[in-house]
């Protein structure tokens, strides 16, 4: 802890929590755009990531276990900022021999880090582009041509092949570029056929690899034409478990093809693309409209307001953008509204949480940033609708606008019922101080404020900052968090920089609601 200007308590962050904090959320400071892609490499060259070469210098393990453990735990949000960060790393000091232990543990973990062709070739960008910056060189050492040739070998062969055949080219490069830029040698049968497959794009007789020989075949035939047979591609689909991915794009408004894909495609795959199936009138068949719903119904791992974006693109018939147009099935949208609230016991301890609402009339009218299909009423009440089931009676749920008043937020009833009340209560200037200064005149003990709005600085008659603060020291409750979700595209400023304890969110994405809860833990 720290005195600021003004003479009150903040909490300064150490460089090993703004590395957890840019790794997390891909930022800095105490701001999450959810749409925002930033230049890392122009940061870099403003010196904007000078506190992780504090830490490289200092101590590099510690920059190891910060990573990996955001990594395993699955904490990264973002993945840019992860690869960028691991690029970052691995790096540090080339062509000292002081760091080459450890660089050597850091390209251990590329398979771990860089799980998809993707990420990996996002990984080789910012290596070559950091290398550039730092030593004038492209940076494929050694070091760093065998670890991304244990990549594509180290792996069970059958995977490689599906990734390699399913992800051809991502972020400028293909796997042919990445080949001749490695130049490796085979030590097996399987690894002679997938670097020729990779490089000249033609398949190898072998004895000893049937299955790898058989899938490349056929994966050949169907994206060069040779097999043009509907029923003959269908097969293969269901053969091999192909992807939307390896299907070229002809066939992707084919009502058969689409058929066959269904049952082999992962279920976040199924849900996004729903609305392309229900467009081609998959859904008239019982079979796969059974098959659909009960797969919407097993997903375990999607959080509810991520579902409540699919419900409302998917039930208005239309996306953001593009043509794309379709009739919602009565069926699926029922699926998806009971998925919707059917969430599980919270994670979050026992911690006592303030969920601050704006009702002020620019909520109905506004939509979320980067949700557009949601209000920010919509959104905001949704998230309090979720919370509350998680969290029970620790959390209470309170609105304001000029005034600080309870909500009642019913979790048995639907998001558009606890919408109407929102449109009972009187609206006016939005006023983010209000929360704690209510919190401090009835002496309420909260750890976490969760503040959502569509803007955050229309009018204060005190600095928020300064009465979270003078409510921290009242109630002795140091680490007092503040968490403000700001619907809208704004500069987010109510939380000092400087201070752990609080996030600004600007706008909504999947990553959203699990940055909420990890918050309040």
């Amino acid at each position: 802890m720290q005195i600021n200007q003004a003479g009150k308590t903040v909490f300064t962050i150490t460089p090993l929590e703004k590395l957890e904090r840019f790794l997390t959320l891909g930022c800095t400071d105490n701001v999450f755009n959810a749409t925002d892609n930033q230049d890392y490499i122009s940061e870099f060259i403003k010196s904007t990531f000078d506190y992780v070469m504090e830490i490289l210098e200092n101590d590099d393990i510690d920059f190891y276990h910060c990573l990996m453990n955001c990594v395993i735990n699955n904490k990264c949000k973002k993945q840019e900022p992860l690869i960028f960060m691991y690029a970052l790393g691995v790096t540090h000091n080339v062509g000292s021999s002081m760091s080459l232990i450890f660089r050597k543990r850091l390209y251990s973990q590329l398979e771990v880090v860089c799980t998809t062709p993707t990420t990996l070739t996002m990984f080789v960008d910012y290596c070559k582009k950091l290398m550039f910056v730092r030593k004038g060189t492209t940076g494929w050492n050694n070091l760093h041509k065998k670890a991304i040739e244990d990549w594509y070998v180290n792996k069970p062969v059958m995977r490689t092949a599906y990734q390699i055949t399913k992800y051809k080219q991502r972020n400028g490069y293909s796997h042919r570029d990445i080949m001749r830029l490695l130049h490796p040698k085979p030590n097996s049968d399987d690894t002679r056929i997938l670097y020729n497959y990779m490089v000249n794009g033609t398949i190898l007789e072998s004895v000893t690899s049937h299955d790898l020989h058989t899938f490349l075949t056929d994966y050949d035939a169907i994206s060069k034409g040779i097999i043009i047979n509907k029923d003959e591609i269908c097969a293969l689909i269901k053969k091999h478990g192909l992807s939307r991915e390896h299907v070229p794009n002809t066939y992707l408004d084919d009502t058969d093809i689409w058929k066959s894909l269904v049952f082999t495609m992962p279920r976040m795959a199924l849900l996004r693309n729903l609305n392309k199936m229900t467009s081609l009138g998959l859904l008239r068949d019982d079979i796969i409209k059974n098959h659909i719903i009960s797969q919407i119904t097993r997903m375990t791992d999607i959080h509810p307001l991520q579902l409540l974006v699919c419900l409302k693109t998917y039930n208005q018939g239309h996306g953001d953008k593009g043509k794309l147009r379709w009739t919602p099935d009565s069926d699926v949208v029922q699926t998806l509204n009971d998925r919707f609230m059917d969430v599980g016991p919270s994670s979050i301890s026992q911690k006592k949480i303030c969920i601050c609402l704006d009702v002020s009339g620019s909520m109905l009218e506004n939509k979320i940033y980067g949700a557009q299909c949601l209000s920010a009423a919509e959104g905001v009440v949704a998230m309090a609708m979720v919370l509350k089931k998680k969290l029970g009676e620790k959390a209470d749920i309170m609105a304001f606008s000029q005034d600080f008043i309870p909500l009642d937020i019913d979790i048995q009833k639907t998001l558009d019922e606890n919408l109407q009340k929102l449109n009972r209560i009187s609206f006016g200037m939005t006023d983010i101080s209000l929360p704690f200064l209510w919190a401090k005149e009835q002496r309420k003990l909260y750890n976490t404020f969760i503040v959502m709005t569509d803007n955050e600085t229309n009018y204060n008659r005190f600095d928020p900052m300064h009465t979270l603060i003078n409510y921290r020291e009242s109630t002795k409750i140091y680490d007092c968090g503040l968490l403000v979700l700001a619907t809208s595209a704004t500069d987010v400023s109510v939380g000092d920089p400087s201070d752990k304890y609080v996030l600004n969110i600007s706008g909504f994405n999947d990553a959203v609601p699990t940055i909420i809860e990890d918050f309040c833990r």
